[in-house]
């Protein structure tokens, strides 16, 4: 691993996208993804990230920043964040404090990737206006981008005045153009969803408005013979909650060598800087869990970083 990848979001770096699992209560889902974190710094991950669903929407937290801080207090290496968090359902002051002294107790493993949210229920749920969703975003967006800064209007704040959120790579979800405009206009990377063609679209846009921030995608993995049917009950999952689930494809599965060529592949052509990935279906055990993060620390990452550097 380079020392640049040791950066949230930065050099290649490679992540883990956790989800909750199977478990008879919350507390040993949780347990579980605690369990899966250390795991994954044991192999050789990066990171690891923790995304945003509310109302016990299959393997998702409603509260990613907590469960970053009880990562970042388990494991000693890794870097974490809630990536994406939906920045239409808290104020963005407190997100920019909680951030801030997350940075401040874990200086240089804190990243944020924060999103406008796209799930309805998530909103109704919580009170927000589902329509407003988009024009709330580029608001709040804003007001993030404001409080960054040590002399930003949140500057009295103790870790906010010292920079440690100025330190923390913040990323914003671009899954169209005028996504990718708001990042530039916040001076913030973009984590971008969906096939080579779209993701090459996107980037370009960015980097020719002279975007200099991170450039983060999410793949799905497997190595070895793929679940059966573990395509099809995502899929369903996602419907199920009122989301469509685009991208009906793993992304990379199979022989170590193979996933490791594929998302090496995908993050060249893409100009990508970091690649999380995500073996969590539903259905899938624990330990089966645990073997793929073992498997991929062990088997693909090495060859990755190979790939990766020879540019």
């Amino acid at each position: 691993m380079s020392d640049d990848a040791s950066r949230p979001f930065h050099g290649n770096s490679i992540s883990l996208g956790l989800h909750l699992g199977e478990g008879d209560t919350t507390a040993d889902k949780v347990d579980q993804m605690l369990r899966e974190a250390v795991l994954a710094e044991r192999f050789g991950f990066d990171g690891v990230t923790i995304s945003e669903h509310h109302l016990g929407m299959p393997m998702y937290v409603p509260q990613p920043l907590l469960v970053a801080n009880w990562i970042l207090s388990e494991t000693r290496r890794i870097w974490s964040g809630a990536a994406p968090m939906l920045l239409t359902l808290s104020d963005p002051r407190v997100v920019a404090e909680q951030v801030a002294w997350m940075s401040a107790r874990f200086p240089g493993r804190v990243g944020l990737a924060v999103g406008s949210g796209a799930r309805a229920a998530d909103f109704d749920g919580l009170g927000r206006d589902f329509d407003t969703r988009f024009k709330d975003f580029d608001a709040a967006l804003q007001v993030l981008a404001d409080c960054v800064r040590a002399d930003g209007p949140l500057g009295q704040d103790w870790a906010i005045g010292e920079g440690c959120l100025e330190r923390v790579p913040i990323l914003c979800a671009a899954m169209t153009p005028r996504g990718v405009d708001l990042a530039i206009r916040a001076g913030f990377g973009v984590t971008i969803a969906g096939d080579l063609e779209k993701i090459q679209r996107l980037v370009a846009r960015y980097h020719a408005a002279g975007g200099t921030g991170p450039v983060r995608t999410m793949r799905r993995v497997w190595v070895g013979q793929a679940p059966a049917g573990a395509l099809d009950a995502l899929d369903q999952a996602y419907r199920r909650s009122g989301l469509d689930h685009r991208g009906s494809a793993f992304g990379a599965y199979g022989a170590p060598g193979q996933v490791a060529e594929e998302i090496a592949r995908f993050m060249k052509e893409g100009s990508l800087t970091c690649v999380n990935v995500r073996p969590h279906f539903p259905g899938v055990s624990p330990s089966e869990i645990a073997e793929q993060i073992q498997a991929f620390g062990e088997l693909v990452i090495p060859r990755l970083r190979e790939l990766l550097a020879q540019g």
